[in-house]
């Protein structure tokens, strides 16, 4: 058994070897590696030296320098998602949606408008909710622009909004509409091919074919605006930008000092002063009372002895009906006894005159 447990462990060790990867001497007998790229490729290819990052300084942005972040410089672009396409053949509809704050609220609606008129857009819609100064509140105005601008302006004004708002929230969307229009074309272009051959059958058609020629060339004029009303609604999209802010009035949080807990004894005179200030509110809420009641202490003075009288009369009333009713029961209850007396009377007298009468 030692044997066989022998002989297993060196066939796993034989096979280990085997699996390993090559030696140091096996290194030298590698084959030579791939032939370096053309000078072309490698002049295309920007150089080490110019991607160190290790020497490269740390950039360390605070949430008050985020919105002051010079993007406009030569070594800050506008950000890469919002760059419109270069390729013209394309048919890019971009979309951006943004949620902005800024300390000053009027002046950044202001601002927002003549960008947007500067760069050759203009306001489609604007719903702007205020607060009532006639009750204080917080900084808390917000207002809904949408705007229409021009897309070659595009970047230029992402540019603008980064560095004079805080971007609280951004979203975009792009849409290629680039097979859409390339459908429209080329369905108007059979279309007008179908026109074109339907205006020679009309010259040479009689007048039975006449009507039903017409009525296709009709449809088929009508088919032809709809594919140039799509490709107007698609070229208008292309050609501007829809932008959705969302401007929101802020404010920046000042540093609040910690406060030191109370101590036994101030909250114990915080409490005897809360308990005094109470009672001092009541006596006053009282007197309040007193003094808003006034005018009508008469009023209900009167209503009170009205009231008053009205019982005590009833009591009486009830009073002397008990009264009477208690006198005539006693009356019934005599004028029942009296009868009683007087017929027991009358049976002992019919009982005594047959003893008398001896005749009898």
């Amino acid at each position: 058994m030692r044997k066989f447990v022998l002989f297993v462990l060196a066939v796993l060790l034989l096979a280990m070897t085997a699996c390993s990867g090559p030696g140091p001497e096996m290194a030298a007998e590698a084959p030579a590696p791939a032939a370096a790229p053309a000078p072309e490729a490698v002049a295309d290819m920007a150089p080490a030296e110019d991607w160190d990052f290790a020497e490269e300084p740390e950039m360390v942005l605070s949430a008050a320098d985020v919105a002051h972040w010079p993007t406009d410089d030569e070594s800050f672009l506008p950000l890469p998602i919002l760059t419109p396409s270069d390729d013209r053949s394309r048919r890019m509809v971009y979309t951006v949606t943004m949620n902005l704050q800024t300390p000053e609220f009027m002046p950044g609606v202001r601002t927002l408008l003549n960008e947007v008129g500067g760069l050759g857009g203009y306001l489609t819609s604007m719903d702007l909710d205020g607060h009532d100064m006639r009750i204080a509140a917080l900084p808390d105005r917000k207002a809904n622009m949408i705007f229409r601008l021009p897309t070659e302006n595009l970047g230029e004004f992402i540019v603008m909004v980064e560095n004079t708002y805080n971007i609280w929230n951004l979203r975009q969307r792009t849409e290629d509409e680039t097979v859409r229009y390339q459908q429209a074309t080329d369905a108007q272009d059979d279309l007008q091919a179908e026109e074109a051959w339907l205006i020679e059958q009309l010259e040479d058609a009689d007048e039975d074919q006449r009507p039903a020629l017409q009525n296709r060339l009709a449809e088929v004029r009508r088919l032809i605006r709809e594919q140039e009303r799509t490709q107007e609604t698609i070229t208008d999209r292309v050609i501007y930008s829809t932008v959705e802010i969302n401007l929101f009035e802020a404010f920046y949080p000042q540093d609040i000092p910690p406060v030191d807990p109370p101590t036994f004894f101030e909250r114990v005179r915080g409490v005897a002063s809360g308990s005094a200030d109470v009672f001092v509110a009541f006596i006053q809420g009282v007197v309040f009372v007193l003094i808003a009641l006034l005018p009508w202490i008469p009023v209900l003075g009167i209503a009170a002895l009205l009231i008053w009288l009205f019982i005590r009369w009833h009591k009486k009333d009830k009073k002397r009906q008990a009264e009477f009713l208690a006198k005539a029961r006693l009356e019934r209850e005599a004028q029942a006894a009296a009868k009683l007396t007087e017929a027991q009377s009358e049976d002992v007298k019919e009982d005594v005159k047959p003893a008398d009468n001896p005749d009898l």
